[in-house]
């Protein structure tokens, strides 16, 4: 008879996990999540470079080193699946928030932890480091260039923060007008640019912070109303036509229409 080893702790954890998670949670989403974090992190990992120029160190970027490289932002550009998918998960935590009587600022403080807390472990990691590498001997230039070239990435999560707090109205917003919200949102983004690089007015640029990502947000809640369309069910995330949930708060609910 051949004994089988016992699981491991982390793989009870990763079972026990997997058995209280329930049916109606989409694995295919969780899924999309981490291949796009995880493609996210690697490309950024290979895009820093760090050379030595002129008795010090010069961070780089391999875009501007390797020119071939450029094409591999298109087809490895995963960011958009990322707020997609935030559309999609955020649409169904608001909705069930507001049914419990969740006001806004507290689902929208739960939220937000969820995402700094990592986010501060990372920050706080990569400034400890640079110390650490000056003290054992590393050049301060190539400490301080190398901690600042791999914190880089984390700007996302600045625009990721104001396209949560706005799930709410956004909803509530295509509740009312449907599909015509992603056309205006995607009409201001032209609209933005075309302002910006036909008549060069550069500062403009930062409204498509807003607008690209918010139409993007909007894609995740099409995806979300379509399946549950899909499913048999009514539509999913949105709120009672009329109602205000943004502005929820104890103990008032908002109802699924049915």
């Amino acid at each position: 008879m051949v004994e089988t080893a016992p699981p491991s702790p982390s793989g009870r954890r990763a079972r026990d996990l997997a058995a209280a998670t329930p049916e109606t949670r989409n694995r295919y989403a969780d899924l999309l999540r981490v291949a796009s974090i995880f493609v996210v992190v690697v490309g950024h990992w290979l895009m820093a470079v760090l050379e030595y120029e002129d008795g010090s160190f010069v961070g780089k970027n391999l875009l501007e080193i390797a020119t071939w490289t450029h094409i591999l932002t298109w087809i490895f550009q995963v960011m958009p699946i990322f707020f997609i998918v935030g559309g999609f998960t955020n649409a169904g935590s608001w909705r069930s928030a507001s049914r419990r009587g969740v006001s806004y600022a507290t689902w929208l403080r739960a939220r937000s932890a969820r995402l700094l807390g990592p986010a501060l472990v990372f920050v706080a990691f990569w400034t400890v480091l640079p110390m650490l590498a000056v003290l054992v001997g590393l050049p301060s230039g190539m400490a301080r260039t190398g901690g600042r070239e791999v914190a880089l990435p984390v700007w996302f999560l600045a625009v990721y923060l104001l396209t949560v707090a706005a799930v709410p109205p956004l909803l509530a917003a295509h509740q009312r007008y449907g599909v015509r919200v992603l056309v205006a949102v995607a009409a201001g983004a032209a609209t933005v640019d075309a302002m910006r690089y036909w008549l060069d007015v550069g500062w403009i640029g930062v409204l498509n912070y807003a607008f690209v990502w918010l139409a993007i947000l909007e894609l995740g809640f099409l995806w979300r109303e379509a399946r549950s369309l899909a499913s048999g069910g009514s539509r999913g995330p949105w709120p009672a036509p009329g109602s205000r949930p943004w502005r929820c708060s104890p103990p008032c609910s908002t109802t699924r229409s049915r």
